[in-house]
């Protein structure tokens, strides 16, 4: 009796065993779930990952349209993982998730380099360094920026708002010049940095002269060199054939000119001799144009032919022509002349012959 029992007790337990796997359909249904919870993926140009979380009943996989994005799966969540882009254009790739029959698409999209730095062309420093005032670089960009100097006395500090950067004091007597370098992929951005000496720069030596004369662009090498007959005064050689410009420097300004009038050299045309003379050649606030007929050693006057030294965008020193302090607010200046006189002591124009050579914008570049 007891063994008869048994067997139907085990029978009536497979019986509903059976039953209860029968009830579970393994098949997907038309109301099976894929759905999109929530994506992050949008991204910078660097290497990077986001998530994608769904809802699913069935298994999930995932693929990425393009190489350079790529997918990997646990559970409901799609991380996706994108390369270094150093490109200046964004990209886009396509995700597809999978569960069961079902697809979905997510668009992920990386944005292109934008190197966004707040920065002069160039930073002048005096010689005392800058320590107490550090030059900032404002860092706006969307990317890892790596960058350089050229100098040991240039220093870099990185910080939240970009890059602080320190000058060493110049205990030299000479002007010189160092690079800032950033750089994100491809793109790049150099400021200039110079930094004056304890001293002016010397104005003896050789340099390239540029200049304009009607219109057209001339060029020639110069050399500078004491004057052995004066204290503080030079003479530019090689600018013309005729002769040499005296030059003379201007201990209450710190600048140097060309005297007005100054006598350079005589020219010998057709068995006549005339008296070259530099002569400055300035425009008044109406408009007019003048040759004045002053001949003047004087530092203050107003119609000597002024020179200073000068930086350009990328912190090169060169010497230059400028306008005068003496001369009227009014009055713009941007060239001087050598004028040919049939006498040996006047600029007047009752004995002027004309003009031999035209300086506009002359400039010097030391070699």
């Amino acid at each position: 009796m007891k063994k008869i029992l048994s067997s139907m007790m085990l029978l009536a337990a497979v019986m509903i065993f059976t039953a209860c796997s029968s009830d579970i359909d393994y098949t997907p249904s038309e109301n099976y779930v894929l759905q999109v919870v929530s994506a992050n993926v949008s991204f910078g140009p660097n290497a990077a990952s986001g998530q994608i979380e769904v809802t699913a009943d069935q298994p999930v996989t995932a693929e990425s349209s393009e190489s350079w994005c790529t997918t990997s799966v646990n559970g409901n969540i799609v991380t996706v993982s994108v390369t270094d882009f150093a490109d200046i254009t964004s990209r886009n790739a396509e995700v597809i998730i999978t569960s069961g029959e079902r697809k979905v698409s997510v668009p992920v999209h990386q944005d292109g380099l934008s190197v966004a730095l707040e920065a002069n062309d160039n930073y002048i420093i005096a010689n005392a360094g800058n320590a107490d005032s550090p030059i900032l670089i404002k860092n706006k960009s969307n990317c890892n920026v790596r960058y350089s100097t050229t100098e040991s006395w240039i220093h870099v500090t990185e910080s939240a708002d970009g890059f602080e950067i320190v000058v060493d004091a110049n205990n030299t007597t000479d002007y010189r010049r160092g690079l800032f370098t950033a750089e994100a992929g491809t793109i790049t951005k150099t400021v200039y940095i110079g930094q004056w000496g304890t001293e002016d720069p010397s104005v003896e030596g050789k340099f390239l002269a540029t200049w304009i004369e009607d219109e057209e662009e001339y060029a020639a090498q110069v050399q500078i060199v004491a004057n052995p007959d004066a204290e503080n005064s030079y003479l530019i050689k090689g600018l013309i054939d005729e002769g040499d410009f005296p030059l003379l420097y201007n201990a209450r300004n710190g600048d140097y000119y060309i005297p007005a009038g100054a006598f350079v050299g005589t020219w010998t045309y057709q068995r006549t001799t005339y008296y070259l003379r530099s002569i400055i050649d300035y425009m008044d606030a109406t408009g007019e144009y003048f040759d004045p007929e002053t001949i003047s050693d004087a530092s203050n006057s107003p119609h000597r032919m002024s020179f200073a030294w000068k930086t350009d965008n990328e912190a090169n020193l060169f010497f230059t022509y400028v306008k005068n302090s003496n001369l009227g607010a009014g009055y713009l200046t941007t060239s001087f002349f050598v004028q040919a006189y049939l006498a040996p002591d006047s600029a007047s124009e009752d004995v002027l012959a004309g003009w031999l050579y035209e300086f506009t914008n002359l400039t010097l570049v030391k070699l």
